[in-house]
């Protein structure tokens, strides 16, 4: 599992990984433009390199979409997982 959080000190979108360990750690750091925020990163793929790129859009204080996206070994850009969040207070 990803977790889409906004670092307070760097002031940079940041992607952690949730394993069933715990923590994984940070996948990437990521760029904000107006409500956009893009992050990429590198995994294995059936033992194969992977460049991965997710995006999310918060289309309201309320809700937010987002998409991640992967590529193997330099092929096509396939998405391999999106969604909506909806913020709880």
């Amino acid at each position: 599992m990803r977790s889409w959080t906004f670092d307070p000190d760097e002031r940079v979108p940041t992607l952690y990984a949730i394993t069933s360990r715990g923590p994984g750690g940070t996948l990437a750091k990521g760029t904000l433009e107006g409500n956009t925020w893009r992050f990429a990163w590198k995994r294995m793929v059936g033992g194969r390199p992977a460049d991965l790129r997710g995006t999310l859009v918060e289309e309201s204080p309320a809700l937010a979409r987002w998409k991640v996206e992967q590529s193997v070994e330099g092929g096509p850009w396939t998405v391999i997982s999106d969604g909506t969040f909806a913020r709880v207070k």
